[in-house]
């Protein structure tokens, strides 16, 4: 559940109210709710932090500077270091523990030890916290360099990084949005042009702009569309998505020049 206000005592106030809708909802349908599990969290483009109470079912929620969804530690600043710092380690202990195994593993075991136990922590809701701070960012491909490392493959690394997987992760799902095989709330993040009446830019995605150089550019609704756009014509008309994962196998590795022009179009709005 989230709300947006222009003052902290009119989201408060809306928060309290569709909290009390909601749980009024859970009653009526024979549901129990404990409010002392409830937990919330106040963002703002501020620099200051802000925390508050909530009165919740009687209930005194004090919101925090981080909260813990499914996994994924999201702070008030949105900068995913705390996510990213957690994931870092726990993957570093893994690969450690690998090591001292090397010698009683061949290379079939190796490589799915590494998969499973390693890479499988920087697939986890990576959308979520893809937009984090470049410092952060280095630290995931150091530790995935050092995984591949361990596999005796360390050029394989350094031919598909983890920000480049993410990219195609955030192309893929634009390509089940705009086919109808997202959830319809998708729509709002990715839609089509509705100026394009040419066939060659029909399939082009509708560009956002921001208001402020520092705000905003960082988000799926604004890298979506540079993404999508640079992408070659036949693939951005196609339907069949199978033909599309087996085209994003091959976008991002080296010399490739559907990356390279989407790297030119990131430079010239200096993203």
């Amino acid at each position: 559940m989230s709300a947006k206000a222009k003052s902290l005592p009119e989201l408060i106030q809306i928060l309290e109210f569709e909290s009390s809708k909601a749980i009024r909802w859970f009653q009526n349908n024979k549901m129990i709710v404990n409010a002392s599990k409830f937990q919330a969290i106040i963002l703002t483009k501020k620099k200051e932090h802000i925390t508050n109470n909530l009165i919740i079912n009687n209930e005194v929620i004090e919101s925090k500077l981080m909260v813990e969804l499914l996994g994924i530690s999201i702070d008030d600043k949105l900068n995913f270091n705390t996510q990213i710092s957690n994931i870092c380690r726990q993957a570093a202990n893994q690969l450690n523990s690998l090591y001292r195994f090397n010698n009683y593993l061949d290379s079939y075991s190796r490589k799915l030890a590494t998969i499973s136990y390693i890479l499988s922590n920087f697939s986890y809701c990576p959308l979520v916290w893809h937009f984090c701070s470049a410092k952060s960012k280095d630290k995931l491909e150091k530790l995935n360099n050092r995984a591949f490392k361990f596999l005796n493959q360390p050029n394989e690394s350094l031919q598909t990084t983890l920000e480049i997987k993410r990219l195609r992760l955030i192309i893929l799902e634009i390509f089940k949005t705009l086919n109808g095989l997202n959830p319809p709330f998708m729509n709002d993040i990715f839609s089509k042009s509705v100026n394009r009446s040419s066939d060659r830019f029909c399939n082009n995605l509708k560009s956002f702009k921001v208001e402020h150089v520092t705000f905003g550019k960082r988000s799926l609704r604004f890298i979506g569309p540079v993404l999508w756009n640079s992408l070659p014509q036949n693939i951005k008309d196609s339907k069949d998505i199978n033909k599309f994962k087996q085209f994003l196998k091959e976008w991002g590795n080296p010399g490739c020049p559907h990356y390279n022009k989407f790297v030119n179009y990131c430079t010239a709005l200096s993203i």
